[in-house]
Formats: C-alpha cells, sequence, structure tokens
C-alpha cells in the first residue's frame, strides 16, 4: 500500500496582492513587501560589532574544588565574596589564612 502524503507542496504560489490583503486584515500589514530579495525582518537587531569584555578575571587559579556545603554556608561565603570584591576561589585563601593567623595550636 503507498505511504500517504502529508503535505503536498505548491505548484503554484499565491497572488501577492492577496497576501498582502489578508495580513493588512489580520493586523500584520506593517513592513510586507513583495520584493523577497530585498525583504527585512522586522525589528531584527544588528549583531554588535565589537566583542564584550570577559566578566571573570584571570587569576592563575586552575585547581578545581568541588565542595557540598549547607545553603546557608553558601550564601555567606558568596554574601564575603561580594562584600571585599573577591572570587570564591580568593574568598576561600582569605579565610584560609585569617585561620592560620588566629588559631591556637
Amino acid at each position: 500500500m503507498p505511504r500517504k502524503k502529508l503535505f503536498e507542496p505548491l505548484s503554484v504560489l499565491p497572488d501577492p496582492d492577496a497576501v498582502k490583503s489578508v495580513a493588512a486584515e489580520q493586523g500584520f500589514d506593517r513592513g510586507i513587501t513583495t520584493d523577497t530579495q530585498n525583504a527585512k525582518i522586522p525589528n531584527m537587531k544588528p549583531l554588535p560589532t565589537e566583542r564584550r569584555k570577559p566578566k571573570r578575571n584571570r587569576t592563575g587559579r586552575d585547581a578545581q574544588l568541588n565542595l557540598k556545603v549547607t545553603p546557608a554556608c553558601r550564601t555567606e561565603l558568596e554574601a564575603v565574596a561580594d562584600k571585599n570584591n573577591w572570587g570564591l576561589g580568593e574568598t576561600l585563601e582569605h579565610l584560609l589564612a585569617y585561620w592560620k593567623k588566629t588559631r591556637i595550636d
């Protein structure tokens, strides 16, 4: 048994004026053109020409450390980092240095 075709290709394109009038009736009349060679997409933003600066600081830290912490601990660590304008790795380094300096053996 032959397969049914879901879609039949259009042998004749619709009349451009008819398309324009239907589009105008439905409220899609702005920016419609029948000139497909020079058609512009409405509301299209131009691509940026210059690259954005990376948001991350290059610190030389390249070892990864994954930790399981409580949400409260993470919030506190991020608060310290944000307050001092540090990354999380730098914050950990400062906290370890402080701990070494103040601990009593």
